[in-house]
């Protein structure tokens, strides 16, 4: 993916993915880059694709510095310096990477509802293996409910119909953060976006945080689910595309209590599969009143 990671005072900030064709750089909030600083324009500068070729042009009037040299513009490589005041911003791209193109054909999450499972070990005695099944729920906002499975090499969230998830709060950006899933959880990274990220609270630019966690970007609360279940279950009760919050509900409580029977109630190897602490875990458990 054509990339532009920020740095300010050689200070890494965050990483922002060019998908769209024309990108704005400058102060406004409006750009899709913003620079927060009073010497750089409202609308410094915008970077716009043609063909497999990333051309940036000023639009300050005070000219760009890419690889120390000042121009009006300039098509990018791998690994061009652009320093616009305070901030320098790195071009990443690797032009054998068709991904980039790709991004067009992306499907929604209510159309994008391939196997989103992973295996997992079983004590050895249990000959059925259970998969782990992650995912994205909106928990809070206008689009409570939707959820997302967490499949592939990266998750987009934001406004533009080219996300995995699209939202309609207009406090999200266009394209607000991305997701990779990891092996114990999931790696956040905020796209630059106007209202920022925050997990359980605190502003993020970049981080690999636990299932379970909360998300807030603008007005909607995401939160990161796992859950296992049996092979032979897999492609029915957890392969839906849930519609509901209750629905969900329903179900992580019978996964809890699957799992306890499978794990003969050792609660911290399910904790440690599910990618969640165990206080979180024994919360689940009391919430949904399971004895066992």
């Amino acid at each position: 993916m054509p990339s532009l990671y920020i740095y300010l005072n050689e200070e890494f900030r965050w990483k922002f993915t060019l998908f769209d064709k024309e990108v704005l750089i400058g102060r406004d909030h409006r750009n899709h880059v913003v620079l927060p600083q009073p010497n750089i324009s409202r609308q410094h500068a915008v970077i716009r694709k043609t063909g497999n070729e990333f051309v940036i042009k000023d639009e300050s009037g005070k000219g760009l510095q890419v690889n120390d040299k000042s121009v009006s513009h300039a098509t990018l490589k791998h690994g061009d310096l652009i320093d616009i005041k305070a901030f320098r911003l790195v071009f990443k791209f690797d032009e054998r990477n068709h991904g980039y193109d790709s991004v067009k054909g992306t499907a929604p999450c209510e159309q994008n509802v391939d196997d989103a499972t992973l295996p997992i070990s079983l004590p050895d005695d249990q000959t059925q293996p259970l998969f782990e099944r992650r995912s994205i729920w909106v928990t809070a906002g206008s689009d409570k409910g939707l959820s997302c499975p967490i499949q592939g090499e990266v998750i987009r969230v934001g406004r533009s119909p080219r996300n995995h998830l699209v939202l309609k709060d207009r406090s999200v950006s266009s394209f607000h953060l991305t997701i990779t899933p990891k092996k114990n959880g999931v790696e956040i990274e905020d796209a630059g976006s106007a209202n920022g990220t925050y997990v359980e609270g605190h502003r993020v630019l970049h981080a690999t945080v636990p299932m379970g966690s909360e998300i807030r970007i603008g007005k909607t609360s995401l939160t990161l689910s796992s859950s296992m279940e049996e092979q032979d279950k897999k492609d029915g009760l957890l392969g839906e595309n849930l519609e509901r919050i209750d629905d969900f509900v329903l179900i992580e409580k019978r996964v809890i209590e699957r799992s306890l029977n499978a794990h003969r109630g050792d609660r911290k190897a399910i904790a440690k599969v599910m990618g969640i602490s165990l206080s979180s875990l024994n919360d689940k458990i009391r919430r949904h009143g399971i004895t066992k």
